[in-house]
């Protein structure tokens, strides 16, 4: 790992008072004066367990230090009254169908993600660079490489933390058979919380619902009260592509996971699909409305996936208030809900937005913002 960075960067002159020990400074190329490698090891292991992955650690953390990320490209479109730019796109918004109300296993949903499970990232409580970092930079190819090489070590010896990384670090770089096998591997060295992200590895990307079923349930075997994967067992049953389709059952593990966490954005979206469609339960439209409200009340702002969520249930409400179903039909409301799922960036929002301004519903007919919103739906639909 020494011979990699020596030969990355020019060596800087050092400049050292006498009789004080060395220190990490700056030159005219602004890279950190490095110690010896033994003296860095020295160090480390003066104050760290475990010195291999901290010079790692120091290495990878230099190495980025010296990196620039591209711009990221943003997708713009200007708003009625400017020069809109050329969208050579011709279908329009009212020729698609649109679904009633999201389902939860619609592409827009994802399975929870526990706060108790290990998330991807380093599992090493230092500033590591984690596996998705190491991958962005070219540069970083053979670094990344040599510091999967320390972990894969660690991890045939059978160290937990190692195993983990070497999951999430394969996860990262789609290579989903391996990082199973290490997750699997985790399990067999006691550190059971591995099965949630196997569940979630093998329901998401990998299509697997037997086996992610499989998983779940043993998660619910170690932790009872594991309410994510409750609700993710809810929307494996709710799913009628699933060999054992069991509504009423999605339903039941669906409320467990309330009655564990009762802001699980998940579970209480489900259930007001639940009751807006009439699916193990009998149907009310105002059930399905204090749900969604609830969802609303929930999510947590910033969060990608409640926010992703609650501007599902904003859409619902608003199609409740649309139609009138249960309520007096009130299209000033609609527009309301409506206006507030876009502003989350929901495309199916912009959809109707597009809609109501072409018709005048609840708003001034404007042909103008029609064709706005309508441009937003398809940019939206041909980015995903």
């Amino acid at each position: 790992i020494q011979n990699l960075f020596d030969s990355m960067a020019k060596t800087p002159k050092v400049t050292q008072s006498p009789g004080k020990p060395k220190k990490y400074i700056k030159d005219e190329y602004d890279s950190p004066i490095k110690l010896t490698f033994e003296e860095t090891r020295e160090k480390l292991i003066q104050n760290f367990d475990d010195p291999e992955a901290h010079v790692a650690t120091l290495k990878m953390k230099y190495a980025e230090t010296s990196f620039s990320t591209p711009p990221r490209k943003m997708l713009s479109i200007s708003t009625p009254g400017r020069s809109s730019p050329n969208v050579y796109m011709t279908q329009s918004s009212n020729e698609i169908e649109e679904k009633d109300y999201l389902n939860p296993m619609d592409p827009q949903h994802s399975p929870a993600v526990s706060p108790k499970a290990p998330r991807l990232q380093s599992p090493f409580q230092t500033n590591m660079v984690t596996p998705s970092k190491m991958s962005q930079d070219p540069r970083m190819k053979t670094i990344s490489q040599s510091v999967e090489k320390l972990y894969r070590k660690d991890a045939q010896s059978g160290d937990v933390k190692a195993l983990l990384w070497c999951a999430q670090h394969y996860r990262q770089l789609k290579r989903y058979s391996e990082s199973l096998h290490y997750y699997e591997r985790a399990v067999d060295r006691g550190h059971y919380d591995s099965y949630y992200d196997m569940g979630v590895l093998l329901h998401t990307v990998m299509k697997d619902q037997e086996r992610a079923k499989f998983c779940y349930e043993k998660v619910l075997l170690h932790n009872p009260n594991h309410a994510d994967a409750l609700v993710n067992l809810g929307l494996i049953y709710n799913d009628m592509a699933f060999r054992d389709y069991n509504p009423k059952l999605a339903v039941h593990y669906f409320e467990e996971s309330l009655k564990r966490e009762g802001t699980n954005c998940v579970a209480l979206q489900s259930m007001a699909c639940a009751y807006y469609k009439g699916q193990g339960v009998p149907k009310s439209y105002q059930q399905s409305l204090s749900f969604a409200t609830r969802v609303i009340d929930s999510a947590v702002s910033g969060d990608a996936k409640d926010e992703c969520v609650a501007s599902d249930a904003m859409i619902g409400i608003g199609h409740i208030y649309y139609n009138g179903y249960s309520v007096k039909q009130d299209f000033v409301k609609a527009l309301e809900y409506f206006q507030r799922a876009a502003n989350l960036q929901n495309p199916r929002a912009y959809m109707k937005l597009s809609r109501m301004y072409a018709n005048g519903l609840g708003v001034t007919k404007s042909a103008e913002w029609a064709d706005y919103w309508n441009k937003k739906y398809l940019l939206a639909s041909n980015s995903e």
